[in-house]
């Protein structure tokens, strides 16, 4: 038995170390070399290092956690059994959500490893169902305020984790991540991965085709072409004048250089869209034959790229523990910009306070006053009014000049000489400029780009499709423990 002196020094001891622990923890994205050491686990302690209990980090709750049991040493310690039960009940809460999501964080084990020797020293058998219902409930009311990672397009409201780090090269010990390399070309990579896919699937589909009308044909103990002929090209459609008209019009360009007659030009185009038609029909036809000879698909569509965006002091919408996450990358001279706002005004407005929206300026060069656009909605943000401003934005076609931008101003009601000293001021040049810098190391190379939970997606997506999408993200938080 260790004696009271020892016990007490060891105490102190141990709170020491776990108030160094917790302020290691939260300086794990700020210093290089606990960078290095922490990732050479996992990157876990980045995750964990933006865990919030209650809007306040985890590590610096340790730090209260231990100041607390410090004070309490030395001032009342029959309250030190009270003090440590709390402190284990959270950690188990803590421990809990990094077992449930795979991560690692040296710093973390570290600090349950200290909890667990306090409870052990500031043990008392004669209130041992105490100390453990007083560790329960604090699991459990910490588990309930406990929001998991940090405020970023892959996880400010539900997204899952990245894959953990893979190198691609050292520099003087410090690790260049495979994340790190390939975050530029994240959109380019994964749209020639889809062709991959889309070459892939098109030829899989008529392996099953094949397969499924032969089995069907050896059932009926007629040919692959009897039945083909039974039960499509005797019921297909023919081609009207209307569609060879139309897609004459379409392809006007390739058929430049036609020598024949016109007739003959519409014949031979009235045969292939024929063909086109009948070839439809054939795989259609094996479409619905499927479930009778059992065919299963294993060949998946490559999801989005899922990155990181640092989405601190720029302008939201909706909680910020909302299961879905928006980052809209966006320019307020783009047409399909303009096109995209529609769609998104009425996904917001669909999806209420089960969606955060998140915008993120990206002025393209070749519009002129795009920047100045995007600088003029962050002065209107100064008066609460950023999001009635955008809508003006994208709702004009005309140039965006700096009497535009006032006149806009004035419509919605702005004190004018505030909005003018921002604007021309250049207040926020560099907050544009940052999205703008944010965006390449993301790989947002076109607008609209929007990252749905971490997933990149580009262009102006329809509403069912965008619709689609957040549903799949909501299923998806649902499941999540």
């Amino acid at each position: 038995m260790l004696k009271e002196n020892a016990k007490e020094r060891l105490l102190l001891i141990l709170s020491l170390a776990g108030f160094l622990l917790s302020a290691l923890t939260g300086m794990s994205e700020k210093a290089d070399w606990l960078e290095v050491l922490c990732t050479t686990a996992s990157d876990g302690c980045r995750e964990t290092a933006a865990f919030t209990l209650a809007w306040l980090p985890v590590w610096a709750w340790g730090l209260v956690f231990y100041g607390v049991l410090v004070l309490t040493f030395s001032r009342a310690k029959k309250w030190m059994i009270w003090v440590v039960s709390a402190g284990m009940g959270v950690e188990l809460s803590l421990a809990w959500v990094l077992f449930s999501k795979k991560l690692i964080c040296v710093f973390c084990l570290g600090n349950l490893a200290v909890v667990i020797l306090l409870v052990l020293l500031s043990f008392d058998r004669k209130r041992v169902w105490e100390m453990v219902s007083f560790c329960l409930f604090f699991w459990v009311l910490s588990g309930s305020v406990l929001i998991h990672g940090p405020e970023s397009a892959a996880s400010a409201s539900g997204a899952d984790r990245t894959e953990a780090p893979v190198a691609a090269a050292e520099v003087a010990g410090q690790v260049i991540t495979m994340q790190e390399l390939e975050a530029p070309f994240l959109n380019r990579i994964h749209e020639m991965q889809h062709e991959i896919y889309r070459l892939k699937k098109q030829r899989l589909d008529q392996l099953v085709a094949d397969q499924v009308l032969h089995k069907e044909a050896v059932s009926r103990g007629i040919t692959v072409q009897q039945l083909v002929t039974e039960e499509v090209l005797s019921k297909g459609a023919s081609v009207t004048d209307e569609e060879v008209e139309k897609y004459l019009q379409e392809n006007r360009g390739r058929m430049a250089d036609w020598k024949g007659t016109q007739e003959e030009l519409r014949d031979r185009v009235r045969s292939y869209l024929q063909q086109q038609k009948n070839l439809q029909g054939v795989m259609e036809f094996s479409k619905t034959l499927e479930p009778k000879y059992g065919v299963i698909v294993h060949l998946k569509e490559p999801s989005p790229p899922r990155t990181r965006i640092d989405v601190e002091g720029s302008p939201s919408w909706g909680p910020k523990d909302a299961p879905v996450a928006v980052v809209e990358f966006s320019d307020y001279q783009c047409p399909a910009c303009r096109q995209a706002h529609e769609v998104v005004l009425k996904v917001r407005e669909k999806y209420g306070n089960r969606l955060r929206w998140v915008f993120k300026d990206y002025p393209l060069k070749r519009h002129k006053d795009a920047e100045r656009a995007a600088e003029a909605a962050h002065c209107a943000n100064d008066q609460e009014k950023f999001w009635e401003y955008q809508d003006l934005l994208y709702s004009t076609t005309e140039e965006l000049s700096g009497e535009k931008l006032e006149l806009l101003a004035g419509k919605i009601g702005l004190a004018m000489g505030s909005f003018k000293a921002c604007l021309d001021g250049g207040k926020y040049r560099a907050k544009v400029q940052k999205d703008i810098e944010d965006a390449n190391k993301a790989g947002v190379d076109r607008t609209p780009t929007f990252l749905i939970n971490g997933k990149m997606y580009t262009g102006a997506i329809p509403a069912e499709r965008f619709s689609l999408l957040i549903e799949e993200e909501l299923k998806a938080a649902a499941k999540k423990p």
